[in-house]
């Protein structure tokens, strides 16, 4: 059984994580969107790192002490979330460690409301943790998540979790989804039908991932940009403008592999713009191209703004050399950024339309904007004005958007009303974001469709379009012989086989329902506290070294503000009249309704479990599965 489970653990590692893997700019994988939506278990090494700055700042006295302070508080209750949470961290190497800094954590935590902090045991917290970081960066934590999937039988929740994490010391070392999308392509082995794999083929395979451990590559890039006149006049003075990166004049051999390709390049001749020639260190060419320019672009900003420039300053072509005297045609647009533009403006279009028809309705039958309706189109405006900016700009006007919508919401502090609702939004929708992923799954593989149980499914639970009838979907799977067949019939299948037996357990026992439903609230509320944290590190800084890709925050954020403007549009169309505070009090009150009903219906559960044991009759007891999946809110 555990040579069984470890094989099963492998296999599952395998298929889950190339979700992350299946980008295509041409037709975008509704699963990879999905799996960076889902993503909320970051980088550790970036955690210890943010856990080093805030505990910097609080010693050398740079802002503010009280928020700082609550900022560290936060940062240590994240860390021991994960450090609960992570396998690698209770299994792997790092085990014994971890559970030491655990036990210091706590006890200062536990101390943490007196107003004045335990320095001692705080600085000892410090040293563990800035040893920890030297001794394990991204590279070696990726190693070690191989390693322990190679060695360690694991179940699917322990390997879900994995799959995150490792992804996000990938990105936390500089990696592109792009790139990642082509690597795949070089190894067969991540090609094959992992089900048909033996022992020896899926170690080779997951050791195929310890090959995106190296080290960083020295690219030479030349680019066409726009300079105004005091940088242009530096370039011709010094031979090069330092801006981070040295942007550096082209000798004449350069410039001729410019000449000779002027047809394909398109590079600007006016003496407004200017070759440059820059060299910088990155994992992958597309990091390279988006250092390089993101950084000009920046810099040029204030004086885009000075001389009325309104167009993009480098131009789209550039070349790429990797220090083989070897150029390659490359765009300078063709970045992850693309990416998140093209996921959040789709999901952004449905909640439009639904607001275009409500707007028209409101307007019809009361012949005025009511103030919800105007809260609701400044906060949709703002979303729409982030698709086009930079990456910084995208997260900082998702955030603006969001403390719009929770302006009238009783609350302290803005972040005190975002972690108290946004949470409460998502979990509601556990079960049916769930079942979502179920159906897609089936309706995406063709495969799928000639199964008998399968076919029966959809001929009883369709709808127009697609879609499912989400009663007789949860009456179906709540069948034990329905959900056992499914189970069977596509056991070859290692991520469906997942997703059935996750519904499974959630439909058949509701202590566990709420578990997951406790701990995901408790997850995105670490999210939350620390995309403000990157929030704020943009507004009072914009230092975003330690971010790589800032975008992998704000498409978790844009699905957070989604889905609470998707529920407020829902309940205001259905009652016009409502204000946005009273769905916000709604939300509240049904999430602490919701766990108190989870927890009367484990207690039937248990009382029919036990009738059952003592073969009594338990016709008189029945479990609301229907209001467990998708539980309706109080008062509206």
């Amino acid at each position: 059984m555990s040579e069984e489970k470890l094989l099963g653990g492998q296999r599952y590692f395998i298929s889950k994580i190339m979700e992350y893997f299946n980008y295509s700019k041409s037709q975008q994988s509704q699963m990879f969107t999905k799996a960076l939506q889902e993503k909320r278990y970051d980088s550790i090494t970036l955690m210890f790192s943010e856990f080093l700055e805030i505990e910097q700042d609080i010693r050398e006295g740079t802002s503010d002490k009280t928020k700082l302070k609550h900022s560290l508080i936060s940062s240590m209750k994240s860390f021991l979330f994960h450090c609960k949470q992570n396998p690698l961290l209770i299994k792997g190497e790092l085990a014994r460690d971890i559970s030491f800094l655990v036990k210091r954590i706590q006890e200062f935590l536990n101390e943490g409301e007196k107003e004045k902090v335990d320095q001692e045991k705080l600085n000892t917290i410090r040293i563990s943790i800035s040893s920890l970081v030297k001794r394990y960066d991204s590279e070696s934590l990726i190693e070690e998540y191989i390693d322990l999937i190679l060695e360690v039988p694991l179940s699917y929740k322990e390997i879900d979790l994995i799959v995150q994490y490792f992804i996000s010391e990938l990105l936390n070392l500089g990696y592109s989804f792009k790139y990642l999308s082509e690597w795949k392509q070089s190894y067969k082995e991540l090609y094959q039908y992992i089900k048909d794999l033996d022992r020896e083929e899926l170690s080779k395979a997951l050791l195929a991932f310890k090959d995106l451990i190296k080290e960083p590559t020295k690219y030479s890039i030349i680019i066409n940009s726009w300079l105004p006149d005091e940088l242009k006049n530096e370039l011709e003075t010094e031979g090069c403008i330092n801006l981070k990166y040295r942007y550096c004049r082209l000798n004449e051999s350069e410039e001729y592999i410019i000449r000779e390709r002027k047809d394909k390049l398109h590079f600007r001749q006016s003496d407004k713009y200017h070759n440059l020639k820059v060299e910088v260190v990155a994992y992958d060419k597309y990091k390279a191209i988006e250092k390089v320019v993101k950084n000009l672009e920046s810099y040029l900003g204030m004086y885009k703004h000075y001389y009325n420039f309104d167009k993009v300053a480098v131009n789209v072509q550039c070349l790429l050399s990797n220090g083989y005297n070897e150029w390659v045609q490359m765009r300078t647009d063709n970045t992850d950024a693309q990416i998140f533009n093209n996921s959040i403006s789709a999901r952004e279009n449905e909640d439009i339309k639904d607001f275009l028809l409500l707007r028209d309705k409101v307007r019809k039958e009361n012949g005025r904007i009511t103030t919800s309706i105007k809260q609701l189109n400044n906060s949709l405006e703002m979303l729409k004005k982030s698709i086009e900016t930079s990456p910084e700009n995208r997260l900082l006007n998702n955030w603006s958007s969001l403390e719009y919508l929770l302006n009238s919401y009783e609350g302290k502090s803005i972040i005190s009303k975002i972690i108290d609702i946004v949470p409460k939004v998502i979990s509601l929708y556990l079960v049916k974001e769930r079942l979502n992923i179920f159906w897609e799954r089936l309706l995406a593989n063709k495969r799928f469709h000639e199964i008998n149980i399968v076919k029966e499914l959809f001929f009883k639970c369709s709808k127009e379009e697609g879609k499912y009838d989400k009663n007789k979907l949860v009456d179906f799977l709540g069948e034990e012989d329905n959900i056992k067949s499914l189970f069977e019939s596509l056991e070859k299948d290692v991520v469906m086989h997942r997703e059935i037996a996750f519904i499974r357990e959630v439909l058949t026992d509701l202590s566990k329902l709420l578990r997951n439903i406790e701990n995901l609230h408790e997850l995105i509320e670490h999210d939350l506290t620390r995309i403000y944290r990157v929030r704020n590190k943009l507004v009072h800084s914009n230092n975003n070294i330690l971010f790589n890709n800032i975008d992998i925050f704000t498409i978790r954020l844009n699905k957070y503000i989604n889905s609470l403007i998707g529920t407020i549009i829902h309940y205001l169309k259905r009652r016009p009249d409502l204000q946005i505070s009273e769905v916000l009090n709604s939300i509240h009150e049904t999430y602490e309704w919701y766990k108190n009903f989870l927890k009367s219906e484990s207690e039937k559960t248990k009382a029919i479990k036990k009738a059952k044991e003592e073969g009594k009759e338990t016709g008189k007891i029945s479990i609301d599965i229907k209001t467990a999946s998708f539980p309706p809110y109080l008062y509206m």
